[in-house]
């Protein structure tokens, strides 16, 4: 499984392994830094995306990509929680008042964006939307 910013296939990506062993050393830099405040985002549902085709070979493509997703979702989580435990026991050996002072937060954008795509009405900002399966006309563009 490999990740990276740009969905073109030939592109290079990295290997889920090794991009969470990047994002935790840059946690641990900035942690040394003086940051305390840590908020990790889910990646959305973009695989539900309606530029995503929904079969034929496209169908395998899609698949993946939501497999993908769900892999780096999980591996996010697991990844705040050991930053979480490993930083409050180095901050309690120093004091404990301290171990008070980090916060690492994950926000649930998968979670948030498939309600929103499931039920709409169920929130105010996108109470007026009646359709999410069809592309619209600014989409189209």
């Amino acid at each position: 499984m490999y990740y990276g910013r740009n969905p073109d296939p030939a592109s290079p990506r990295t290997p889920l392994a090794e991009l969470f062993v990047s994002y935790r050393t840059r946690v641990l830099e900035l942690y040394e830094a003086g940051a305390r405040n840590f908020l990790f985002i889910t990646v959305p549902p973009f695989d539900r995306s309606l530029k995503m085709p929904a079969d034929g070979d496209e169908l395998e493509r899609r698949n993946q990509l939501t497999a993908d997703i769900a892999a780096f979702n999980a591996r996010l989580y697991e990844m705040a929680e050991d930053l979480r435990r490993g930083l409050a026991h180095d901050l309690e050996s120093e004091d404990d008042r301290i171990s008070q002072e980090v916060h690492i937060h994950v926000f649930d954008a998968h979670r948030l964006y498939s309600r929103i795509l499931q039920e709409p009405s169920a929130f105010e900002q996108t109470e007026g939307i009646v359709d999410t399966e069809s592309i619209c006309e600014e989409m189209e563009m």
